[in-house]
């Protein structure tokens, strides 16, 4: 005789790995993305550090450079903190989309588990 839940048992089973490989998927663009933020950051530092080697030189050759140097660091700051937020809001919205998938991976092997062995 034949389990009667069996089919339906093995449809959860799907849809438990479908949304298994969906968090894996998240995972990969998150990790995609905060390289990509890194890459960015790191190369804004670059740029920032060779810009204060500049100013360094002007300043050496006599140049007042003070309110340029101002500027300069308001930007600098402006780019940390936009990297600060756009890091924060990543962890938190693919935190979310996982944790969301993963309630309902939870649901579906409640459901499965709750099917008769008949």
């Amino acid at each position: 005789m034949r389990d009667k839940s069996a089919d339906e048992r093995l449809m959860l089973g799907r849809e438990i790995l479908f949304k298994e490989n969906q968090i894996d998927e998240i995972n990969r663009e998150y990790r995609y993305q905060e390289n990509q933020l890194e890459r960015f950051h790191s190369e804004m530092n670059r740029l920032f550090n060779a810009e204060e080697e500049l100013y360094f030189q002007a300043q050496q050759e006599g140049e007042n450079t003070s309110w340029k140097e101002a500027e300069f660091q308001a930007v600098r700051q402006e780019v940390q903190r936009v990297v600060s937020t756009k890091s924060e809001l990543l962890h938190q919205g693919y935190g979310q989309a996982q944790l969301t998938i993963q309630d309902n991976i939870d649901q579906l092997h409640k459901e499965r588990n709750a099917l008769p062995w008949d």
